[in-house]
């Protein structure tokens, strides 16, 4: 094979294989801005106008759509030490993308929801709130959150699991509601059980 046809094969190779998680880095750009103050201004009309149908959609479709965007928004970067451009307003923008989510489309809400953790990591702070108000949300409707899963590539199921488990620590308490996913998903259960093999574990022992 010649050394041409070499590199093409490894560059083909790089392009088919995961990409590997790496730490974020914080932007100031003008795009991460113009969507903060579109963030931002949503936020405004629900809270000093009348909360309509239409705000609330307007909020959730200005909300981040992947972890990039999440974490541009709510995270921290550690060296050299730089917030995201909305960090200290974690405590109110991140509550309201979960607050009165019956005025989306439920489906909508958990797979965007989803989307957003998937590539994910633990973080302190914002992240960390995103990732508690997750994990509620999975654990109050395990049913379609199979569902929505199983619509999903293996990859990605396996990425959304990753996030919903990260964390400084394992906290056993998390496995408890998700121990009947495989009467309702094997699929998905499989998936979960592949990032996190504590929980086959969890599982019998319970039984």
């Amino acid at each position: 094979m010649s050394r041409i046809r070499l590199i093409i094969f490894f560059l083909l190779l790089g392009a088919a294989a995961p990409a590997q998680k790496t730490d974020l880095k914080i932007r100031y750009d003008d795009s991460v801005c113009v969507r903060a103050l579109r963030l931002k201004k949503a936020y405004s009309d629900i809270k000093f106008q009348v909360s309509t149908p239409l705000y609330k959609q307007a909020y959730f479709d200005v909300f981040p759509g992947n972890f990039n965007e999440l974490f541009q928004f709510f995270g921290y970067q550690e060296h050299p030490a730089r917030y995201g451009i909305l960090y200290y307003d974690y405590v109110n923008l991140i509550p309201e993308f979960f607050n009165d989510f019956f005025y989306y489309n439920d489906t909508d809400f958990y797979e965007k929801m989803m989307v957003v953790a998937m590539g994910g990591k633990w973080y302190s702070e914002g992240i960390n709130m995103y990732q508690q108000q997750l994990r509620k949300e999975i654990q109050n409707n395990v049913e379609l959150s199979c569902y929505v899963l199983d619509k999903m590539a293996d990859d990605d199921v396996m990425d959304f699991w990753r996030f919903y488990f990260d964390g400084p620590k394992q906290d056993i308490t998390v496995y408890e509601p998700l121990r009947n996913i495989h009467q309702i998903n094997t699929r998905v259960y499989n998936l979960m059980t592949l990032v996190n093999p504590e929980l086959n574990t969890a599982d019998s022992v319970s039984h």
